[in-house]
């Protein structure tokens, strides 16, 4: 299972890709990655991460901007028939 946990900045947003498959030897360690510029660019980043990766939720911090982000996101994952729920759990539809 993969889980995106996304940190909203206004002109920085910080994010890890978290596998949690278990088992010996796994080593897909997180690593927190920037993605920078407007909502509307990050939104799209993280609609196309969600669109290739498919994780099954995503997490998204409740401080200030997180609410035009996800609006963003909410719009861009529509157009892929994707859809997040308020408790972050991603629906693929084809």
């Amino acid at each position: 299972m993969r889980v995106i946990g996304i940190d909203v900045g206004r002109e920085e947003t910080k994010f890890m890709n978290i596998s949690l498959y278990g088992g010996v030897g796994n080593n897909d360690q997180p690593v927190v990655k920037e993605v920078k510029g407007g909502l509307k660019e990050q939104a799209q980043y993280f609609a196309n991460l969600i669109e290739l990766d498919k994780p099954l939720k995503v997490i998204i911090d409740t401080r200030g901007f997180e609410m035009g982000l996800l609006d963003y996101l909410m719009d861009e994952l529509e157009k892929r028939n994707i859809y997040l729920d308020k408790s972050g759990n991603v629906a693929y539809r084809n």
